[in-house]
């Protein structure tokens, strides 16, 4: 039979083969509010997490097969490729390739990985009718953009205190600028907007007693 003791938060299962009182004492334990409670609040997690990752595996999948799919127009070949899902609505892609094919998919100030970017989620959206946010990284060219962009919004902000006067960014991509703005969020005498549409937006930086 299966036996159940509570003595404070410890609970103790003793088995023993007594076929005739076997089912009856399993079913007397499980109905005890507090294990039932606790099995199908487990039961219920183990769902949702199984169902998670069913649909981040499908969605992995149709991501992979649709970026070898674009390359293979291309005829580039990655040396390595990993999809992976940040939350329920951001998938970073990590691709590394050949450096001679890596600036043709970059391009000049990442036009052509902003782009690809894009293209990307176009096509995922058309795929699975739900928008996500792609990060699209190649041969880590986002890490070392982003020391690149630590390094000009350091020299811009010590243009504008040493000038007094604000000091507007060379043409950025709109990921380019929002680094920007959150390297300097925590400098109290700056602020920082972004002006212009399209490809004449760029991003100001000025001294904060002069923002109107």
């Amino acid at each position: 039979a299966l036996h159940y003791a509570g003595h404070d938060c410890h609970h103790f299962l003793k088995v023993s083969f007594r076929p005739g009182s076997l089912l009856a004492d399993y079913h007397h334990f499980f109905r005890r509010p507090a294990v039932l409670h606790f099995w199908l609040g487990r039961l219920n997690q183990i769902f949702r997490e199984s169902e998670k990752n069913m649909a981040d595996l499908k969605l992995t999948k149709i991501i992979t097969a649709e970026i070898k799919a674009l390359l293979k127009l291309l005829q580039i070949t990655p040396t390595k490729l990993s999809v992976d899902p940040v939350d329920t609505e951001t998938i970073s892609i990590k691709l590394d390739l050949p450096e001679a094919d890596s600036g043709i998919l970059i391009g000049y100030h990442a036009d052509t990985l902003v782009s690809l970017q894009r293209l990307l989620g176009l096509i995922i959206h058309q795929r699975t009718q739900t928008w996500y946010r792609l990060i699209l990284n190649i041969n880590n060219y986002r890490e070392s953009r982003e020391q690149v962009l630590a390094d000009m919004a350091k020299n811009a902000a010590d243009r504008v205190r040493l000038s007094g006067q604000e000091v507007v960014m060379p043409y950025l991509e709109s990921f380019e600028r929002r680094l920007i703005h959150l390297a300097l969020a925590n400098e109290a005498d700056l602020d920082t907007s972004s002006i212009g549409e399209g490809r004449d937006r760029r991003l100001v930086i000025r001294p904060k007693s002069t923002t109107v």
